[in-house]
């Protein structure tokens, strides 16, 4: 996958139509998705249950859709608008992008720490790893933002002009 089409096409604009679009907040989800996936190789984990780019496991999606979404139904429905009709919603956390991207946004939006600049890559790298990844798993800030060094600032043909 091409990471200037996910951008522009997935990520913007569900962001935009959520009205939960950042500059930060989209480098963020970028961030973690080309560590997650390893540079959008893979929507399943190699072995585990995690599913889409950004790599959401069973547990994470109940959270935030269960539990911070099922308190909160105009939240839930603004993320329900990209769940594909025909598929339950742990499905569609696996098919759809715009939907994944929905669910990761508001994972990162329970988190009372307001998201860093969008100038500050490494403080990007520790949020991801401090909310996303959490102290039990395996990246390290580091590990994100060389990935995202990797994946994204070295494929990209322009980096976005609200990044900078």
């Amino acid at each position: 996958m091409k990471i200037d089409y996910f951008i522009y096409n997935v990520i913007r604009p569900t962001l935009k139509q959520m009205e939960m679009w950042s500059p930060a907040a989209e480098k963020l989800l970028v961030m973690i998705a080309c560590h997650e996936s390893l540079g959008f190789k893979y929507r399943k984990q190699i072995s585990g249950p995690a599913v889409s780019f950004y790599q959401i496991e069973p547990a994470t999606f109940s959270d935030v859709w269960d539990r911070y979404l099922g308190a909160r139904r105009l939240k839930k429905a603004n993320v329900r608008q990209f769940m594909p009709d025909d598929l339950l919603p742990l499905n569609a956390l696996a098919k759809s992008d715009e939907f994944a991207t929905a669910i990761a946004r508001m994972k990162l939006y329970m988190v009372p720490e307001a998201l860093p600049l969008v100038t500050d890559d490494e403080g990007l790298a520790r949020y991801a790893k401090k909310y996303w990844n959490s102290d039990l798993g395996k990246a390290t800030p580091e590990k994100y933002l060389n990935d995202f060094n990797r994946y994204a600032v070295d494929e990209l043909e322009l980096m976005p002009e609200e990044w900078v």
